[in-house]
């Protein structure tokens, strides 16, 4: 995965500083519903490349959060979870 000094760099990136050609779709991202938690997590990452920016079909998406107990891990184990 990712070290925190690379999640902290993927979070501070400006929309106005990425070439949204090279985002990735979240609706191109796939992930086996079946699988264990830990594995959807991690397909969902190596696919999405940055989870705090990416695109959705014509729109730029850029995640942020709030300071409080939960990291980008926990959110993204939530958020898929869901799925």
């Amino acid at each position: 995965m990712y070290s925190k000094s690379e999640v902290k760099r993927m979070s501070e990136v400006k929309i106005e500083d990425v070439n949204i050609s090279e985002l990735v779709d979240i609706k191109d991202v796939e992930v086996n519903i079946n699988s264990p938690k830990n594995v959807k997590i991690k397909s969902f990452i190596r696919q999405i490349k940055n989870p705090y920016i990416y695109k959705c079909g014509k729109f730029v998406v850029k995640i942020s959060f709030e300071e409080n107990d939960k990291n980008v891990r926990d959110r993204l184990r939530e958020y898929i979870a869901s799925l």
